[in-house]
């Protein structure tokens, strides 16, 4: 009876260890997970106002679009007759930022 009682006891402690494990590793994936998104925004914003001050400084007669080759980001400008369309998206997450600029 000691045996089994003890026994019992151990699988319980271990199950519950288990379970606190698994909920502690999700939380701290998540935390992971939410670190690297917002160090990507912070990177995609930085790209989107390098770009605007670009734009600004160039004469955009007869250009239609404007890309800029990255490894981690598509950056490009759809240009129109009044307004300047920004786009700055990232390639393998997802994370995208639009702003429009007046000519």
């Amino acid at each position: 009876m000691k045996k089994s009682f003890t026994l019992l006891i151990t699988l319980l402690l271990v199950s519950l260890f288990s379970y606190l494990l698994i909920y502690i590793m999700q939380t701290k994936s998540i935390q992971i997970k939410n670190i690297q998104n917002q160090y990507l925004y912070i990177q995609a914003k930085n790209h989107m106002s390098f770009f605007k001050e670009y734009l600004k400084t160039k004469d955009l007669t007869n250009i239609n679009t404007i890309k800029i080759d990255d490894n981690v980001f598509d950056i490009f400008a759809s240009v129109n007759e009044d307004k300047i369309d920004i786009y700055v998206k990232a390639k393998s997450h997802n994370i995208s930022i639009y702003e429009e600029l007046a000519k």
